[in-house]
């Protein structure tokens, strides 16, 4: 293992790579300057260094090891494409922080400025959402016989295509390859972890089949997720994204559906721009944009779907008073309070974990209406008597009233997920 700057620097150097040494608070100690200068003492993560980046300062306190992969960053001045390599080390007996910036402008050097721009404006968004993975070790980037969970490599892989196809813009890159859909789900879930958790958005993935692998383009496939759900996100305030995968054996088709809380002409506009690009894109319902690809499931089976309850006027009955008694207007709103809930639950937990009590008190409040409009109006007392405690920081009697809110909460909502909606 590597104890002094030289010595990293014959580990991991390339004329694209500088390499900077700090202290665990960011301030420079030293650097091998490949790229840009940088002198003893500039603070890496203060505001606005060339690293003040949402979150990574809070992730470098908790996490041993950071990748920041293929994001846009003014480097001291030198505006380029760079992946970031964030490690602690022990070097010299000081536990210290080691920054890896690796210039990825050489693998695009072969594009003239036009074709670089409109590649850039064509995947931006991947690339944004990129520089959130996290838990990468800097030797898996540059260790070949390194094993690298199967999602960080697929996500490598794509990184690696697209750039490869600015070198050779001609040819058409195509695979067949197995894969699983656990995989790609995984992976975009890494990908979309920060900017969803910012906006309040739950994401998540559904399959209605098993197999043991998938056999087609699985970059393609990714490509059009990672597409799709970086336009329901920039387009969507809190509530769930659904991304579900579905098969027919008839066709040997792959079939990616997303449904989110966004207005109809969201997914106009997605299904027009899906189809500008090349993707297989329709619409069902107004809510609903589905994604076509090839590709044949090995062993697949069909998963069985469990009955679901229909809802009755005797159970929500302040809700179809309200709507007239239309039963499709009481589903909708059913299915919006339990997406809503369900990320607001996440919401005031993660808040009560920081001890942020002025936003306990106002996530509290919000969540009232709700249980009240679902006939829980038991829990909604308890939100009220939660919201006073937050109010006057009573940390002692909240921490009891949490924990059986939360249980309580968690079974209404588990519950409300069994109907039909």
């Amino acid at each position: 293992m590597a104890n002094s700057l030289d010595e990293l620097k014959y580990e991991h150097f390339k004329s694209s790579t500088q390499i900077i040494v700090s202290d665990e608070k960011g301030v420079v100690q030293s650097s091998c300057n490949t790229l840009s200068k940088i002198d003893k003492g500039y603070e890496l993560f203060a505001a606005n260094s060339f690293l003040d980046i949402p979150g990574l300062k809070k992730d470098i306190k908790s996490k041993e090891r950071i990748v920041l992969g293929d994001i846009s960053l003014d480097f001291l001045g030198h505006n380029s494409i760079f992946s970031v390599y964030i490690s602690r080390k022990k070097i010299e007996g000081k536990r210290q922080i080691v920054t890896v910036i690796e210039d990825r402008r050489e693998m695009l050097s072969s594009a003239s400025d036009e074709v670089l721009e409109a590649f850039i404006s064509k995947i931006k968004t991947p690339l944004k959402v990129l520089r959130e993975l996290a838990e990468v070790s800097l030797e898996t980037r540059t260790r070949m016989n390194d094993q690298t969970e199967p999602e960080i490599s697929l996500i490598n892989a794509y990184i690696d295509r697209f750039s490869q196809q600015l070198k050779e813009r001609d040819h058409v890159y195509k695979e067949e390859i197995p894969f699983k859909v656990d995989h790609i789900s995984k992976a975009v879930s890494l990908c979309f972890e920060h900017m969803a958790n910012h906006k309040g958005v739950s994401l998540e993935t559904e399959s209605d089949f098993d197999s043991k692998f998938l056999i087609g383009d699985r970059l393609k496939v990714l490509h059009g997720i990672l597409h799709a759900t970086s336009h329901l996100l920039d387009n969507q305030e809190q509530g769930k994204i659904t991304v579900g995968f579905g098969y027919q054996p008839e066709e040997e088709e792959i079939k990616v559906t997303f449904r989110g809380n966004v207005m109809p002409e969201v997914y106009k506009r997605l299904y027009m721009d899906l189809k500008l690009v090349g993707e297989y894109a329709s619409m069902g319902d107004e809510d609903l944009l589905t994604l076509t690809y090839k590709g044949k499931a090995v062993a697949y089976e069909p998963k069985l779907k469990e009955p679901r309850n229909k809802i009755s006027k005797n159970e929500f009955p302040y809700l179809f008073s309200i709507t007239g008694d239309d039963e499709s207007l009481v589903m909708d709103i059913l299915r919006t309070i339990l997406d809503s809930m369900q990320t607001e639950l996440e919401n005031l937990k993660k808040s009560y974990e920081e001890r942020d009590w002025n936003l306990v008190a106002r996530i509290t409040h919000k969540m009232k209406p709700n249980f009240q409009n679902i006939e829980q109006k038991a829990l909604s007392q308890m939100l009220q008597d939660m919201e006073g405690l937050a109010i006057n920081n009573d940390e002692k009697n909240f921490d009891s009233t949490f924990k059986e809110f939360e249980e309580r909460a968690t079974s209404a909502l588990n519950r409300l997920n069994q109907y039909e909606i």
